[in-house]
C-alpha cells in the first residue's frame, strides 16, 4: 500500500480551456445637464386682467335651468347660518356689484324659458279672435248680393222704427222740421271717428275693402300689441320690461303657439317691418327692447280704425304711382288630403307651401 502510494504523481493544477479573462467595460462620461431655459413670459389683454373667472367650454348648468334660476342668484350672509364669511380676492361690495352687473347682462340675453301666458293675455286672446272672426263674417255677407240686401232693408226697418219712435215722442211738428238723413261719403269718412266698424252709416263695414294682406298686417299689429303688454305683466320684472328683435318669434311661439316669421311679410329686414306695424310697436333705440306704441287698454276696435287709415294711405300712393306701396305677402297654401292610393298603399300628403301675393292696397 506504502508502494502504491508512492507511484502516484503529485496533483497537477489545470486550468480550464474555455477560460478567458474578462476584459472591464470603459465607463461612460457623465452627461452634463444644460440649463433649461426660462419660460415664456405671459403677457394678459386688458380684457384679460378685467376677468376674476375662467370660461369654460363645458358649463356648470344648463341653459334652460340657467335661464330659469339666474335671477334667484345671490352671496351668502351671516342671517343663513354661516359663522364667517371672507371675501379673499374682492370686497363684500365689490362681489355685490359685480353679482348685479351679471344678473343684468343675463337679463339683456337669457330667455325667460318658464315664463307663461297669464289670465288678462288669454281673455284678451280671446276677445280678439273672437272679433276678427266676426268681422271676417260681417265682411263675406256684405260682399254677398243676397245677404247683403236684406241687411240693408233690416237697416232701413230699424231706422224708420227709430225715427218713428222719436217723431211720436217730440210730436207731429218736430218730425216735419226733421230733415234728410245725410249721405255718407265713404272715400273721405273720418276713420277714427266712425262709432261701429261693423257700420260706418250706411250699411257698408269698416272693412268692407280688407283683403288678405289688410287681415294679416292687423293680426300682426294687434297680437304683436297684446304679447308685449302680457310679457311686461307675466314676466313683471321692471329690469326686463320687453324684449328684443332675436326672441320675438320665441316669445310669439310660447304665447300664440303658432310660428312667426316676419319675413312672410315681404320684407328682408326687421326695421322694415317694424316701419309696417308703427302705430302699435316700435323699438327703443338705446336698449334695442321691443315696446307697444298703444296702451294695454286699446280695443281691438281701436288698431281696427288704424289699419284701415294705412290701408287707405297705401291706397292713395299706389294711385300716384308709388309700386313701394303694394303690399307683398307670403300667403299659406292650405294643406291638401293625401290622394287616395293604390290598394294595399297610401296616398302622399301634399306639402305646405307658401307662394308670394301681391296687393295694390285697393
Amino acid at each position: 500500500a506504502a508502494r502504491a502510494l508512492a507511484d502516484k504523481k503529485p496533483f497537477e493544477e489545470k486550468e480550464p480551456e474555455d477560460y478567458k479573462e474578462v476584459e472591464e467595460e470603459p465607463e461612460e462620461p457623465e452627461e452634463v445637464e444644460e440649463p433649461e431655459p426660462d419660460p415664456p413670459k405671459v403677457e394678459l389683454t386688458p380684457d384679460e386682467k378685467k376677468s376674476y373667472f375662467f370660461s369654460h367650454d363645458v358649463q356648470d348648468l344648463a341653459a334652460s335651468v340657467l335661464s330659469a334660476n339666474f335671477t334667484k342668484f345671490s352671496l351668502p350672509t351671516k342671517a343663513e347660518g354661516f359663522d364667517e364669511i371672507k371675501f379673499v380676492w374682492q370686497d363684500e361690495a365689490a362681489c355685490t356689484k359685480l353679482l348685479k352687473d351679471w344678473v343684468m347682462e343675463k337679463k339683456l340675453t337669457q330667455r325667460a324659458e318658464d315664463l307663461q301666458a297669464g289670465a288678462w293675455f288669454k281673455e284678451h286672446a280671446a276677445t280678439w279672435s273672437k272679433s276678427l272672426a266676426g268681422w271676417k263674417k260681417v265682411q263675406n255677407d256684405f260682399k254677398d248680393p243676397a245677404k247683403k240686401k236684406a241687411m240693408l232693408a233690416k237697416k232701413k226697418e230699424a231706422v224708420e222704427a227709430a225715427a218713428k219712435a222719436a217723431g211720436a215722442e217730440g210730436g207731429e211738428e218736430e218730425k216735419k222740421e226733421e230733415a234728410p238723413a245725410e249721405e255718407i261719403d265713404v272715400e273721405n269718412l273720418d276713420v277714427l271717428a266712425v262709432k261701429d266698424v261693423n257700420d260706418v252709416g250706411n250699411g257698408e263695414p269698416l272693412f268692407a275693402h280688407f283683403l288678405y294682406e289688410d287681415w294679416a298686417l292687423l293680426s300682426a299689429c294687434y297680437e304683436l300689441h297684446l304679447l308685449a303688454h302680457a310679457f311686461k305683466k307675466d314676466l313683471n320684472d321692471a329690469d326686463r320690461p320687453s324684449f328684443k328683435e332675436k326672441d320675438l318669434s320665441f316669445y310669439y311661439q310660447k304665447y300664440y303657439r303658432k310660428s312667426f316669421d316676419f319675413k312672410n311679410f315681404g320684407i328682408e329686414e326687421f326695421a322694415d317691418f317694424l316701419e309696417l306695424i308703427k302705430d302699435t310697436m316700435t323699438a327703443d333705440e338705446a336698449s334695442g327692447f321691443l315696446k307697444p306704441a298703444l296702451g294695454d287698454d286699446a280695443t281691438p276696435e281701436q288698431v281696427l280704425k288704424l289699419a284701415e287709415e294705412s290701408r287707405r294711405e297705401r291706397s292713395r300712393r299706389v294711385d300716384a304711382g308709388d309700386e313701394t306701396a303694394k303690399l307683398k305677402f307670403s300667403r299659406p297654401v292650405p294643406q291638401q288630403r293625401a290622394r287616395q292610393g293604390p290598394p294595399g298603399g297610401a296616398g302622399q300628403p301634399q306639402q305646405q307651401q307658401r307662394q308670394p301675393f301681391s296687393y295694390g292696397g285697393g
